[in-house]
């Protein structure tokens, strides 16, 4: 399981947003080798990064008109 949380501030010109994730624990077997055969996760951490810088990405080119 992970714990997603987004952190909101003030700034000048705009908001800084954080994001962080913590693995709450390990995933059962089954769901790791699902990640693994069908959807090419090798690394959860470096998978989960990956998805949080693309996230924070596309949250910018949201909010940026």
């Amino acid at each position: 399981m992970t714990k997603w949380t987004y952190r909101f501030e003030l700034a000048v010109g705009g908001t800084n947003v954080t994001e962080s994730f913590e693995m709450l624990s390990d995933m059962p077997w089954y769901y790791r080798i699902a990640d693994r055969l069908l959807m090419g996760v090798k690394d959860r951490n470096a998978d989960l990064m990956s998805n949080m810088e693309a996230t924070l990405q596309r949250l910018r080119a949201a909010t940026e008109v």
